[in-house]
């Protein structure tokens, strides 16, 4: 892809596309450099500044950043992530100010006291935390319960499954043979 043009994606070999949307996925080393500045992204060493509720471009809040945590349950994640952008976009709740949401993203920064490239990282009972903050703030559905208690028996027996599972109800799993 050499270059975008309003809805039009241009190719080096010259050829040209029309697309209603665009999805960039780029791995697990973040790098934005079809972003303009004007958007204050700033990845130092994975971590991405200037996103509030890690998903949220501050500066242009219909910018989503979609599954960006790590060690999550990557499907439910990304699903509560777009019910809290999709009620922000249907005017469900309001964003704080710019200045608070900037505030928030520094504190965040501050308070996990961990590495750059282990910021994003969340693992079973901090994402749990993750989407019931991300539903709380836009009054949407959370995961069920189930999901985080599943995830945790897999991470402290991850070397010993031997067997498949079945979700039960929003609070129980049982493993099948």
């Amino acid at each position: 892809m050499e270059k975008i043009e309003q809805s039009v994606v241009c190719f080096e070999d010259g050829s040209k596309e029309q697309v209603d949307d665009i999805i960039l996925c780029t791995g697990y080393l973040y790098s934005f450099p079809f972003l303009s500045n004007k958007c204050k992204i700033v990845v130092d060493d994975n971590y991405i500044k200037g996103l509030f509720k890690e998903c949220l471009c501050i500066e242009y809040p219909t910018l989503m950043f979609l599954g960006l945590p790590g060690q999550v349950c990557p499907i439910p994640t990304s699903e509560v992530q777009m019910r809290f952008f999709m009620s922000l976009m249907k005017g469900n709740f309001r964003l704080p100010c710019k200045e608070d949401m900037w505030e928030e993203d520094n504190y965040r920064r501050q308070a996990k006291n961990c590495t750059n490239r282990q910021f994003h990282k969340k693992g079973a009972k901090n994402e749990r935390i993750y989407w019931d903050e991300l539903a709380m703030t836009a009054s949407v559905n959370t995961v069920p319960y189930v999901i985080t208690k599943l995830h945790e028996w897999i991470v402290s027996n991850k070397r010993n499954i031997t067997q498949s599972f079945r979700i039960v109800n929003d609070e129980e799993f049982e493993r099948i043979a």
